[in-house]
């Protein structure tokens, strides 16, 4: 699957494939409920986790990308987005909190609004 050769890419040792491979799930992860059940079933999540905590800035960025995008289900028009709580409760078990914190710290001013939602859900 498309996934599949995601998990790959994140794997190389090459950055920009990396960084591309993040943004790719991230765009996959802001779709249906069906999609984030892919990436969040899929061996990507304790990968990402790693990438959260131990990765180049911008690698991390894009996987707060898509952590933040698999807890939060779609809406319609202006609807107050839905949490995706088995998602948010394994993650933050698994320990993405230090991650998120770190992104909060940044001089990035998007990264630290991306630390500050997922902290928020």
């Amino acid at each position: 699957t498309a996934i599949q050769v995601m998990i790959k890419c994140l794997k190389s040792e090459h950055r920009v494939l990396k960084k591309e491979a993040a943004w790719v799930l991230s765009n996959i992860a802001a779709g249906s409920v069906e999609h984030k059940q892919l990436i969040y079933s899929s061996e990507a999540v304790p990968l990402l986790l790693h990438l959260l905590s131990a990765a180049p800035f911008d690698i991390r960025k894009e996987v707060a990308y898509i952590l933040g995008n698999l807890c939060v289900a779609p809406t319609k028009g202006d609807e107050k987005p839905s949490l995706i709580l088995e998602h948010l409760v394994t993650l933050v078990e698994k320990g993405c909190l230090p991650g998120f914190i770190d992104l909060v710290r940044s001089a990035d001013i998007e990264a630290a609004r991306l630390g500050l939602q997922f902290i928020e859900l």
